[in-house]
């Protein structure tokens, strides 16, 4: 697994995911992530376009960061899920817990359009 961070701006920070996000990988992942997490973000989008594999280990990496998104008063939005990367998670059901966009610039939407409701 790589990883790949872009800051988008206003508090939003964009993780792009290569590779495979299995039990050796969700740790490193949640621990990497956190730490740039801690440089303000309030809103996390996960690009899951080149991931390829996702373990329960991973899943429960990426809920872990959304609770703490969600603790800190942001969230987490999960863009451009395919294959069998979109198959598990819409078994698990957790496409009703993270919201899931088609592609990053739909997620970015969101978040602006979750400000203005907000203001």
């Amino acid at each position: 697994m790589q990883l790949e961070s872009k800051d988008l701006g206003d508090g939003v920070l964009l993780i792009e995911v290569y590779g495979d996000l299995d039990s050796a990988a969700s740790e490193a992942f949640f621990k990497d992530v956190s730490w740039l997490l801690d440089h303000g973000a309030k809103h996390l989008i996960v690009d899951c376009g080149s991931l390829e594999l996702v373990s329960s280990m991973g899943l429960a990496s990426m809920m872990r960061l959304h609770a703490r998104m969600k603790k800190q008063g942001g969230n987490v939005k999960l863009a451009a899920l395919r294959g069998v990367v979109l198959e598990v998670i819409k078994l698990m059901n957790l496409h009703r817990v993270v919201q899931v966009y088609d592609g990053v610039d739909e997620a970015r939407a969101a978040i602006d359009v979750e400000r203005q409701n907000q203001e």
